[in-house]
């Protein structure tokens, strides 16, 4: 009776570590994953920075950004007489736009967006909105950027928070 009790509990602890054994091969698992994870991540921000970090890109974006309170009118004559506008235009929209789409499939952080492409994603949607909308009335079809939308809405939230938060921290400092 005492060894059948002393074998049930040698199998027991056998089992136990057994059972101890494989949820640390889980965990060291997931851990792996959430490295690999981490550095497609890395990868993948550092292929979309490389396409920004030409001095092109940075010229369309300008364009944009001293676009604020351009009418559609005035954005299609200057298009005109510079074909490159439109093409840059598009270009950075499109560019935002896929940045927004990696986003929402959790393929990039937005955290990352959000301390390194805010301004510029709020600056570009801001400032294209009234001619893609105007341009939406003249022609009854709409340009679509809807990852894009959808990255500045959560960029400005996160903007207006981190305002308030740090006007907190020096109103208490």
């Amino acid at each position: 009776m005492v060894e059948a009790s002393l074998v049930n509990l040698a199998e027991l602890v056998v089992l136990i570590v057994g059972v101890a054994i494989a949820l640390q091969q889980l965990n060291d698992l997931k851990h792996t994953r959430e490295m690999e994870l981490e550095t497609r991540q890395a990868q993948l921000f550092s292929v979309l920075m490389e396409r920004m970090d030409n001095v092109e890109w940075w010229r369309h974006y300008m364009n944009i950004r001293d676009a604020h309170g351009t009418t559609y009118e005035e954005w299609q004559e200057k298009a005109r007489e510079d074909p490159d506008v439109y093409g840059g235009f598009m270009s950075i929209l499109s560019f935002l736009n896929h940045v927004g789409w990696l986003v929402r499939k959790g393929l990039i952080d937005i955290q990352v967006i959000r301390e390194t492409l805010r301004i510029v994603v709020i600056r570009v949607h801001e400032n294209t909105r009234p001619i893609l909308d105007e341009y939406e009335k003249v022609t009854g079809t709409r340009q679509r950027f809807l990852h894009l939308e959808y990255l500045y809405d959560s960029l400005k939230k996160s903007y207006y928070q981190d305002l308030q938060d740090y006007k907190e921290h020096v109103l208490n400092t």
